[in-house]
């Protein structure tokens, strides 16, 4: 059953609208590529599909419950199946078979899961979960270029972006980011919206809550 933890994400897409949905949309083409990176149980995906049917996506979710039900999610809409490529990977900025993550919890749902160990005092348990990098992705999935990465990964946004060659950021034009400010040095929004602009992005940023916000980096040339 999912747990009261992964409710928190249903609502925060579908009824808080934590990613301002429509006005995102509105950035991508009409057969937009996609790709998510802690899909977590596939609910940012879902609603992406019902408002522009015709995605495709690539899906990373390392938690091996969450990646469950995100299968199951695209069991009972099996329109779906050959839409959504759905892998059990953690992703990564340097390449690396495997990485450790912090969890709140060894069996159930787990929304707080973490590359750092102090990222959340309720992370007690630890997972060794296979991993990929973004360079990666985009040269094994053979993808040219990307309309939307999505990236709620509670941490793991600052290695995954600061370590990605730069080659890369040429061949994503949009990125919808969930940053949380973990320290004053290179792990908060500031440095991050920095860095991307250096990148070639144009960057807008609004707090969400506690020591989060909300990113959305978009290349120039758009």
């Amino acid at each position: 059953m999912p747990s009261w933890a992964l409710y928190s994400v249903f609502k925060e897409i579908f009824v808080s609208d934590f990613y301002g949905i429509d006005a995102l949309l509105k950035r991508l083409p009409p057969r937009p590529v996609v790709l998510d990176i802690g899909a977590n149980a596939g609910y940012f995906d879902m609603l992406l599909f019902s408002k522009i049917a015709e995605a495709t996506v690539y899906a990373y979710e390392p938690i091996p419950a969450n990646y469950t039900l995100f299968q199951q999610n695209i069991a009972l809409n099996p329109s779906l199946g050959k839409q959504i490529r759905l892998f059990n990977k953690a992703v990564t900025g340097t390449p690396q078979e495997a990485i450790e993550l912090f969890m709140e919890t060894d069996v159930a749902n787990s929304v707080i899961a973490s590359v750092y160990d102090d990222f959340d005092r309720q992370n007690r348990f630890t997972l060794r979960v296979p991993a990929i990098s973004l360079r990666q992705i985009l040269e094994e999935c053979q993808i040219e270029r990307v309309d939307l990465v999505k990236i709620d990964c509670e941490g793991s946004e600052y290695p995954i972006i600061y370590e990605t060659p730069a080659s890369c950021w040429g061949r994503i034009d949009f990125l919808t980011i969930e940053v949380h400010d973990l320290d004053r040095d290179q792990r908060n929004v500031g440095h991050l919206t920095r860095f991307l602009k250096s990148q070639g992005y144009k960057v807008v940023s609004a707090p969400a809550h506690s020591n989060c916000h909300t990113l959305e980096a978009v290349r120039r040339n758009m």
